[in-house]
């Protein structure tokens, strides 16, 4: 079960059904950018940058979680 789109906000984090983690950085007329989170060989993790519709974004999250360091 997806997320409510309203429960979205900018600055919180997320993780999806499958492990990854998203940090909301803006949500502009339906539409959510987003920098998701992935683990690196080293270690550490890396982090690319999207934008996707709102409804889109929350289909396979599950929950709010601590962001990343």
């Amino acid at each position: 079960m997806s997320m409510d789109p309203n429960s979205i906000l900018v600055g919180n984090c997320y993780r999806d059904r499958f492990g990854a983690v998203f940090e909301v950085k803006t949500i502009d007329k339906g539409y959510v950018t987003f920098a998701e989170y992935q683990k690196s060989d080293g270690g550490g993790s890396s982090a690319s940058k999207q934008t996707v519709p709102l409804t889109r974004f929350v289909q396979n999250l599950e929950s709010q979680v601590p962001c990343p360091q």
